[in-house]
């Protein structure tokens, strides 16, 4: 089906971070013909490479679509945004990770707060990492975007500090140190939410900050009724113990 194509698609291209892929995409931004979908994960993609008026002009033949609209209408105000930062001197940030670039550290040495990111299999966080990054603060902070290639959503450690969640605590109090923090905050969406809470408790953290965050994953879940199954029955396997309420 084409869902499943452009699934496909969409993953392939962001776990494979192949320049080839800015070309295809628009192009199929440039097609009058191609469908809502391959257009607006097109655009989608555009945005995450900082390719602002290549995304703009996809997204601006979406407003008025009922499947996408609301989306693209949202998203045209974030590259709008990222356009302000740029014409303001401020440098590109990435707009994902993935194996091949598993953590994202963006430096303002005029903040005191630090902002960790746990990003979604996709390597996102529903939005590209740099548009969320510009809608933190007007003034800019420091912030950590982390990759888990593990795909158990943090919870068993992540690619840049390793195996284990008591190694990414400590990697998370090491990079607040190093960076003089005095304001810490988490973040995460949708499952990675519920990643944002536990750590924001455990580091003693002053907030955390989620988008359609989950905050309880029991481990007696009927996986079958769950989003992603087969990462309910891993988690299972591998990290009972952090299923919790």
């Amino acid at each position: 089906s084409e869902k499943v194509g452009t699934s496909r698609l969409r993953y392939g291209r962001m776990v494979r971070r192949s320049n080839a892929g800015i070309d295809e995409a628009e192009a199929i931004v440039a097609d009058p013909d191609v469908t809502p979908t391959r257009r607006f994960f097109s655009a989608f993609y555009l945005l995450a490479h900082n390719r602002l008026e290549a995304a703009r002009a996809g997204y601006g033949q979406l407003v008025d679509d009922k499947d996408f609209g609301p989306q693209a209408r949202g998203h045209l105000a974030a590259a709008a945004l990222l356009a302000e930062r740029r014409a303001q001197g401020r440098a590109d940030v990435t707009g994902w990770v993935s194996p091949a670039e598993s953590s994202i550290l963006v430096r303002e040495p005029s903040s005191d707060t630090l902002v960790v990111g746990f990003t979604l299999p996709l390597g996102t966080l529903g939005l590209p990492m740099n548009a969320v990054h510009a809608m933190l603060s007007s003034k800019g902070v420091n912030a950590l975007y982390l990759y888990d290639s593990r795909q158990l959503l943090h919870l068993t450690g992540t690619d840049r500090f390793g195996p284990g969640y008591p190694a990414l605590l400590d990697g998370i109090k090491a990079t607040a140190a190093e960076l003089g923090t005095r304001r810490l905050i988490t973040m995460g969406a949708s499952a990675t939410g519920f990643t944002a809470i536990r750590t924001a408790l455990d580091l003693g953290a002053d907030g955390a900050l989620t988008f359609s965050g989950q905050s309880m994953m029991p481990a007696y879940v009927q996986a079958s009724f769950a989003r992603s199954p087969y990462t309910i029955e891993r988690m299972r396997a591998q990290a009972r113990p952090m299923m919790v309420n």
